[in-house]
């Protein structure tokens, strides 16, 4: 039972980082990979990544809102 949990839980991170990555024109390789091998342990990651993405495109002194 866990181990069908556990699988559940990689396939699941592997979509959403899929689908991220592509929204906010990251490597989709690279994130897709990761999330295959690490599961829900590279969010925090993937997260601070999307958040200087953002960054980088927006620019570092502009002000973003998040609604």
């Amino acid at each position: 039972m866990i181990i069908i949990v556990l699988i559940a839980s990689f396939i699941v991170s592997l979509v959403y980082m899929h689908t991220e990555s592509v929204v906010y024109a990251m490597s989709k390789r690279k994130w897709t990979l990761a999330a295959l091998f690490f599961g829900p342990l590279i969010l925090p990651m993937f997260q601070i990544s999307k958040r200087m993405a953002i960054r980088r495109a927006s620019g570092f002194q502009n002000l973003y809102f998040s609604a």
